[in-house]
């Protein structure tokens, strides 16, 4: 097969581009945009090169599609072209409204992806074994030219290492651009000559490959991981708990993934074994995960508001639904033409308007931004004010993280009438990339950047600070000793550490009860103690830009009737619990001067 592909490969790709012309043109164009500097330069704005780049994306498999639709439907050309050019006008005016074109491409590129596999069979009468037929042979070329272009780049890079060698010259660029040729040119154009052109045929027998990989490997595993998915159900029935966010990317690759071996086992469920059992009962079993899936899913959106990330996970559990609830009302024949459908227009309707993941998302996120700001009195009669009080670490949190995403998904535009009476704020300035930091303290607080953000397992936030600026020399004129110290103190316990020696010896203590850090002599009674949350939250009005670090020491000083402690922090480090602002310190390291009195 792999002989009599690479000797017809020159007239199958003369063929192709013919049959796909303005597919392969759009491949043409995507590739000297991503290569050719003088493309790049001709649309120095990103939001305008990453529309071009979408929509060369989308229009190549657009306009494949809706010639394979064409050919089986016996159109005229004028009637193709017509159509073909009045649906990529629709797709420019989309793309160039989006403030985020590449937020949309992937729901866009992946349903127009989707739609070369059933655009030959939609709306017309074809047996679902020639569709079958169809998609395998077509999977098939994918993975060839997949292997293709993996071989050739790695010939590419083998050339190029030769040459530097041998000849000293400099090729490091090819390895990039090498690269972007392949995927961006070679292999779409490579792809295209194994799209078949006759749509009535049939699979005689189903191929050996697939009656290995599912009914030993594929279907075997999705069994066992079925049984997991039950056992943890159980578990949360019983404990009465909610599930854990994760479950919800499980819920939905085990679906998905069950899904492509049904389809793709069609030829075989009508044959005993475990594939015909697979078939008949899959969905049936589906449907206590997807149950699991909608509570995980449906509790980090009540408590995070809808990101893409989200709206894709309902997306999918949309999809998940309608293909189970398909198998149980339709006929064998019929359910894989509707389950392959529904995915392509599921995927074209999240892409663009306000019921769109875009929109969706951002809609939310401002939404929960607004409940926020108004809740902590920071937003009243839509506009901002300074905060009477300082908003809790959560809502700190909250925010910080909320503006982030604005950030990112260039959505700043919905927030700016909030700053109306702010003329001078960092929102109002025309900036290609805005910062989230400065938009925050415009609003009066301090922002908590991602790292301190980072959701761990069981749902806490850290925080970390270190001192960034030079070291000092230090006047010890008031004090006896210095003493540079390390204390990581028990999760549980007040437990205290004793350093030092015959001229001073000091017991060291955090009681994470109260977050009261504590030095006494060790033959002393009165220790001198820090609230190390009043000293976390000092701390974190002197971090700088995207930083956790501050160029100023903190410094704070206090005595018992035994010593006096001047205490500098050089580090600290912890977690919030999830809903909680009560710090929890694992780490400090600190400064400290010490007289006896």
């Amino acid at each position: 097969m792999l002989k009599n592909a690479l000797k017809n490969l020159a007239p199958n790709i003369a063929v192709a581009t013919k049959r796909f012309p303005i597919p392969a043109l759009c491949s043409l164009l995507f590739c000297l945009m991503t290569t050719v500097p003088i493309f790049k330069a001709l649309w120095p704005e990103s939001r305008i090169h990453s529309a071009l780049l979408s929509l060369l994306f989308c229009g190549c498999f657009w306009f494949i599609a809706l010639k394979l639709y064409a050919e089986s439907h016996s159109w005229g050309i004028k009637r193709y072209y017509a159509i073909g050019t009045a649906g990529f006008a629709l797709l420019a005016w989309l793309f160039g409204q989006s403030h985020d074109p590449l937020s949309r491409l992937g729901f866009a590129g992946s349903a127009l992806f989707l739609s070369i596999f059933i655009a030959p069979f939609l709306n017309k009468r074809a047996t679902t074994m020639q569709i079958w037929t169809y998609n395998y042979r077509l999977w098939i070329h994918i993975l060839f030219t997949i292997l293709a272009a993996m071989v050739l780049y790695v010939g590419i890079l083998a050339i190029s290492a030769s040459i530097d060698s041998l000849f000293g010259l400099k090729t490091s660029a090819v390895y990039l651009y090498g690269f972007l040729v392949i995927v961006t040119f070679f292999s779409p154009i490579l792809a295209m000559t194994g799209i078949p052109v006759n749509f009535h045929e049939e699979e005689r027998e189903c191929p050996k490959d697939i009656r290995i990989i599912l009914p030993y490997i594929a279907i075997p595993l999705l069994c066992v991981y079925a049984i997991i998915l039950y056992v943890y159900t159980a578990q949360i029935l019983v404990n009465w708990n909610l599930p854990k966010g994760g479950v919800a990317y499980m819920v939905s690759a085990f679906g998905c993934i069950g899904i492509i071996a049904y389809l793709a086992s069609y030829p075989l469920h009508q044959n005993p074994g475990i594939i015909n059992l697979f078939a008949r009962y899959f969905f049936k079993i589906l449907f206590v995960p997807l149950a699991l899936l909608a509570v995980s899913i449906g509790q980090r959106i009540d408590e995070y508001g809808i990101t893409e990330q989200r709206y894709t996970i309902v997306l999918c559990l949309i999809w998940l639904v309608l293909s189970a609830v398909t198998t149980l009302i339709q006929s064998r024949d019929k359910a894989p033409k509707i389950i392959f459908s529904s995915i392509v227009f599921l995927l074209l309707a999240a892409s663009f308007g306000p019921w769109g993941a875009s929109n969706a998302s951002a809609n939310s996120q401002l939404h929960r931004l607004q409940a926020i700001l108004e809740k902590n009195q920071m937003l009243v009669h839509g506009t901002l004010q300074k905060p009477t009080e300082t908003p809790s670490q959560q809502d700190r949190r909250n925010i910080s993280s909320i503006v982030d995403y604005m950030v990112d998904i260039n959505r700043l535009d919905m927030m700016k009438p909030w700053f109306a009476n702010q003329p001078n704020a960092y929102i109002h300035r025309k900036k290609e990339k805005s910062n989230s930091q400065k938009i925050v303290e415009d609003m009066g607080i301090n922002y908590i950047n991602r790292y301190e953000r980072l959701d761990e397992i069981d749902g806490a936030i850290t925080f970390t600070f270190h001192y960034s600026g030079e070291k000092t020399v230090r006047e010890i004129l008031d004090y006896d000793y210095i003493v540079i110290n390390s204390y990581s103190p028990s999760a549980t316990s007040n437990t205290e550490t004793i350093i030092g020696n015959d001229r001073l010896k000091l017991a060291i203590a955090l009681d994470p009860s109260t977050n009261m850090y504590s030095v006494r002599l060790v033959d002393g009674k009165d220790p001198v103690s820090f609230d190390l949350a009043d000293v976390i939250k000092q701390l974190d009005k002197m971090k700088i830009e995207n930083n956790n670090s501050a160029q100023k020491e903190f410094i704070v000083e206090k005595e018992s009737s035994e010593m006096a402690v001047q205490l500098i922090v050089d580090s600290i480090y912890g977690k919030y619990e999830k809903g909680s602002d009560k710090p929890i310190v694992s780490s400090i390291t600190t400064t400290m001067l010490v007289r006896k009195k």
